[in-house]
């Protein structure tokens, strides 16, 4: 290998490791944040509510458990995050495409009910996530602002 390509090699291995350094810890445990979240759109009275975020390689799946005044709920979701559309696993339909945005993770879902963009950004030192959601529908525009505490 020349030493020009070396050193190439060497610069892109140095950038390519600073923009991954200066993407956020998503992953693990978050509690929701009922009193400062404001939910967008009528809805049950959430008591409370955990989000889990691992990543697997170029996927990051996230599993929401909400408990509402009368029951719960729990859903997933995988977000594969190479700026493409992918089909929605599960018993939803659709398509999701997820990206990252600097230190913000972007994701674009497609259903049937509409289209939903979602935000996720930490706080400096990673102890809050926002989760910003715009829902455009046959039942409206409405938007989600939703604040996680790190467990």
């Amino acid at each position: 290998m020349s030493r020009i390509s070396l050193f190439f090699s060497l610069i892109l291995s140095i950038v390519s490791g600073a923009a991954a350094a200066t993407r956020p810890e998503l992953y693990g445990t978050w509690q929701l944040q009922t009193a400062t979240s404001k939910w967008g759109v009528e809805s049950a009275a959430i008591t409370s509510g955990t989000l889990t975020i691992t990543k697997h390689h170029k996927t990051i799946h996230m599993a929401v458990s909400v408990v509402f005044d009368h029951g719960d709920r729990t859903d997933e979701m995988d977000w594969r995050v190479d700026d493409r559309y992918h089909p929605i696993s599960g018993p939803a339909s659709g398509e999701i495409m997820a990206k990252w945005d600097g230190a913000t993770l972007v994701g674009e879902r497609e259903q049937p009910t509409g289209h939903e963009s979602y935000r996720l950004t930490t706080s400096e030192g990673g102890s809050t996530l926002t989760e910003r959601v715009h829902h455009t529908g046959p039942d409206g525009a409405w938007d989600r602002l939703l604040i996680w505490s790190k467990k």
